[in-house]
């Protein structure tokens, strides 16, 4: 709780009151420097990867979706499973090729 004890501002003196507009201007203006800095201290740095030489793989006919619900219950396709199970149920549905595992989010 604050209280004014004199009413008469004018001759006691000047209220003072903290200025940040030059504050809010100096950290924009460093913001825009840091900014046009960073963009410059990238570097670009050439990498000679080697060149393939085999077949791009053809995609599966029908790949195999893990789902994770919100439940936290695990779904193979629209089955669902044991998390023991986990680890044989995928490799049964793809006849044991790992590559081609698709996850998505939710259900």
């Amino acid at each position: 709780m604050a209280m004014r004890l004199n009413d008469d501002l004018e001759t006691d003196g000047e209220m003072y009151e903290i200025n940040v507009t030059p504050f809010i201007d100096a950290m924009l203006v460093v913001l825009i420097i840091f900014m046009v800095a960073a963009q410059l201290a990238t570097a670009d740095l050439r990498v000679n990867l080697p060149a393939s030489t085999s077949a791009p793989q053809p995609r599966p006919e029908k790949p195999v979706y893990l789902s994770i619900k919100a439940d936290k219950q695990l779904y193979v396709g629209n089955d669902q499973v044991m998390p023991e199970s986990l680890v044989s149920v995928p490799t049964g549905q793809t006849g044991g090729n790992k590559r081609d595992h698709h996850f998505l989010p939710g259900g």
